[in-house]
């Protein structure tokens, strides 16, 4: 069947806001860069919003919802 194997980054950072939450000014185009330098695969918890998840292309879906 030939399906490829995509090889994982070992480290994961669970807590990143970008400059579409309320208390960050960081640019996804920034954190693509450091992520991949790194080896780290972020997990984007903006507030009250997934507009940064979808702009970086993440897997995994997060959110930080005000409550």
């Amino acid at each position: 069947m030939g399906t490829e194997i995509q090889e994982l980054p070992m480290k994961y950072d669970f807590h990143i806001h970008t400059k579409y939450s309320r208390d960050s000014m960081l640019p996804i185009e920034v954190l693509k860069k450091v992520a991949k330098k790194e080896g780290v695969m972020p997990i984007i918890t903006d507030h009250d919003t997934i507009k940064g998840n979808i702009k970086f292309g993440c897997k995994v879906i997060a959110e930080e919802v005000r409550t």
